[in-house]
């Protein structure tokens, strides 16, 4: 197939998010055996942009990059260019993500940016949001750009190399091991005490800024129980934290996806039904232990906000 006729198809598709990027200047593609079969016809390299149609860092990089003539013309010119609705193919995602995962020892998130082998289809090199210019330690989305394509084009071998390693790894990631040995019995005392050893003991929650509310982790301190009074205390700084501060929203209700700070103030204002669900769930349970009123009022107000804003007429959410 020719290079002109190359031309951004995604109004021919269905989905919502990539509806949104029909009318990029990108010759964006969705992923099916079209699309592949221009790739290897013309042996570049994929980029393979995964993300939907909520997802803040998403619209922010289709801003900078994707709508930007200069920008779109280098993608066009180096890859063939895939995009992804991480909502209608979560299978894809889930692996790309994966793979991102053990090429960059750091956790994913969207937009995810995967750079593949047209005849394989293994990615070589992964990243997520990039910048249009440097910033924050990142690389510019054009040096990007012309980096990978200088590395595919001048070391084939030890692109095929790393794509091979990753699926050997993916392979035995989703490998299910028939073993009969039983799980030891205080290994559930041990995660809880774990998870406490990794508690902030001043701000509550786990980790370092960009930072997450991590229910299931609380909904492991909250079993320990009366076992563990270190544990009870590691939850309850948790949910005061998340109710008193930014994450929650004091206005409308609800829990945001997180903060950007350690000390959980400012907020990434996006509000997702699953965290939520996830959260209004653990404060419940946590009840027993936790009864304050900022938490029980949290809880009142967040399960408010989900029937009014995110069920449906039919009942649905």
């Amino acid at each position: 197939m020719p290079e002109q006729t190359l031309k951004n198809r995604l109004a021919e598709t269905t989905s919502p998010y990539l509806l949104q990027h029909a009318d990029n200047p990108v010759a964006w593609q969705p992923w099916d055996d079209e699309a592949i079969a221009v790739a290897r016809e013309l042996n570049r390299p994929i980029l393979l942009s995964s993300g939907y149609s909520s997802c803040h860092w998403c619209h922010v990089m289709a801003h900078e990059s994707f709508e930007d003539e200069d920008t779109a013309a280098l993608m066009n010119e180096l890859f063939v260019n895939i995009k992804l609705d991480r909502e209608e193919r979560p299978d894809l995602d889930m692996v790309y993500q994966n793979a991102h995962s053990l090429l960059s020892r750091s956790p994913g998130g969207w937009p995810l940016t995967a750079f593949l082998s047209p005849q394989t289809l293994r990615p070589f090199f992964c990243g997520t949001y990039f910048p249009k210019e440097p910033r924050h330690g990142l690389p510019s989305f054009k040096d990007v750009l012309r980096t990978v394509s200088t590395h595919y084009l001048d070391r084939g071998d030890a692109v095929g190399e790393v794509g091979e390693q990753v699926q050997n790894a993916l392979t035995a990631l989703y490998t299910l091991k028939r073993e009969t040995a039983s799980l030891p019995a205080g290994l559930p005392q041990l995660a809880g005490e774990a998870i406490v050893r990794m508690v902030d003991r001043i701000n509550g929650g786990f980790g370092r800024a960009p930072k997450f509310p991590q229910p299931s982790f609380l909904h492991c301190l909250l079993r320990r129980g009366s076992d563990s009074p270190a544990a009870t205390e590691a939850l309850r700084l948790s949910l005061r934290s998340f109710c008193r501060r930014g994450l929650y929203d004091h206005v409308g209700g609800g829990f945001f996806r997180y903060c950007t700070d350690a000390e959980w103030s400012i907020p990434h204002f996006e509000k997702m039904l699953y965290d939520n669900g996830l959260l209004l769930g653990l404060l419940a349970d946590a009840q027993t232990v936790c009864d304050e009123a900022s938490i029980r009022d949290a809880a009142l107000e967040t399960a408010r906000w989900m029937e009014r804003e995110m069920q449906s007429e039919q009942g649905g959410y």
